[in-house]
C-alpha cells in the first residue's frame, strides 16, 4: 500500500548555508562561442594529481589575444580570440605566470551552464566567476576558486614554423579514418595485461603521406593518403595516434596544416590562422 513511509530528515537552517565572497577583479563580456572554443583545449589538460598546475586551463592575455592553454606533458593546446573590452586589464606576461589556471571541473561546469547565453566573465584573485542571464530577466552566477601555482612557460614548447622542415596539408576527415584503421595493429592481445603499443610511424614523402603500425606479436598496418607536402625531402617521424586524432579533432576544421619533426614535436593547425595551434610530443616507433 502507498502512504504508510515516513522521514525524518537533518536540516540547516537557511542562516547558516555558508556565504560566498563576491569575486573582484578584470572583467568582460564574452560571447558563448568564444568561452567553449576557449575552454576546448581543457580535454589536453593533465589528470595527474601529483602536477596539480597542469591540472586546469590556463587563462592570459597574449599579446591582443585571450588565450587559453593546456597540456599533460604529452599534447599541447593554445586556444585565442581577440581581446574583449576590458581584456586589456590583462597583464602580458605568460611566460612568467601572468594568469589564471581554472581547474577542469570548472571549465567543464561553464560550458555546461552558459549553453547559448553571453555572460559577464570576472577573473580574480584566487576565483573566477561567470554571470548569465537567463530568459526570465534572472541571473544564473557560477563561481570556482582557481588553481594556486605557477603554469610553466609553455610557449617554449611550441615549435616555430620557420625551424620546421616542410609543412602538409591533410584532409582531416581522411587523416583520422586512416589512423583509426591503421591502429587495429596496436590492439590488445586477448589475456595479454600488458598495455597495447599506441605508437604509429608517419613519412612523408612526394605528396603522398605513409602510415605505418606494427604489433607486438607480429601484426601490421599500413596506409597511404594523398596530401600537399612543401618539404623537399622525405621526412620519417612516431607519435602517439591517440594525441594526433585528438589534435585533428579540436581543430574543427577540413583540413590540416601538419608540421611534422623528424626528433620533436609536431605543430598542427586549423586550415586558416585563428589564432589556434595543438603540439604533440614525438614518440620513439
Amino acid at each position: 500500500m502507498l502512504g504508510r513511509s515516513r522521514f525524518r530528515l537533518a536540516l540547516l537552517l537557511p542562516v547558516d548555508f555558508p556565504t560566498f565572497n563576491v569575486v573582484n577583479g578584470t572583467a568582460f563580456d564574452i560571447e558563448p562561442s568564444d568561452l567553449e572554443r576557449l575552454l576546448s583545449c581543457g580535454a589536453f589538460a593533465s589528470r595527474d594529481e601529483t602536477r596539480l598546475y597542469l591540472n586546469g586551463v590556463f587563462l592570459h592575455r597574449r599579446g591582443e589575444s585571450l588565450c587559453c592553454a593546456a597540456t599533460d606533458g604529452h599534447r599541447l593546446a593554445r586556444v585565442g580570440i581577440p581581446l574583449p573590452e576590458g581584456g586589456g586589464e590583462l597583464e602580458d606576461e605568460p611566460d612568467q605566470s601572468a594568469g589564471a589556471i581554472i581547474p577542469t571541473d570548472g571549465v567543464r561546469h561553464m560550458i555546461a551552464i552558459v549553453g547559448e547565453r553571453k555572460c559577464r566573465f570576472t577573473l580574480g584573485n584566487n576565483a573566477v566567476q561567470v554571470e548569465c542571464e537567463m530568459s526570465d530577466g534572472s541571473s544564473i552566477l557560477y563561481r570556482s576558486r582557481l588553481i594556486d601555482g605557477d603554469y610553466p612557460a609553455y610557449s617554449r614548447v611550441i615549435p616555430e614554423r620557420k625551424n620546421l622542415s616542410g609543412m602538409a596539408r591533410i584532409d582531416t576527415a581522411r587523416f583520422r579514418a586512416a589512423l583509426k584503421r591503421v591502429s587495429v595493429a596496436l590492439a590488445a592481445v586477448e589475456g595479454e595485461k600488458k598495455k597495447p603499443k599506441e605508437y604509429i610511424r608517419l613519412t612523408f614523402d612526394q605528396d603522398v603521406l605513409r602510415l605505418d603500425a606494427s604489433g607486438d606479436f607480429g601484426e601490421s598496418a599500413s596506409e597511404e593518403i594523398d596530401i600537399e607536402w612543401t618539404g623537399k625531402a622525405a621526412l620519417t617521424c612516431g607519435f602517439n595516434w591517440r594525441y594526433l586524432d585528438a589534435a585533428a579533432e579540436l581543430s574543427d576544421s577540413d583540413e590540416m596544416r601538419f608540421w611534422p619533426d623528424a626528433n620533436g614535436p609536431c605543430r598542427i593547425e586549423p586550415k586558416h590562422d585563428d589564432d589556434r595551434v595543438y603540439v604533440v610530443m614525438p614518440a620513439r616507433v
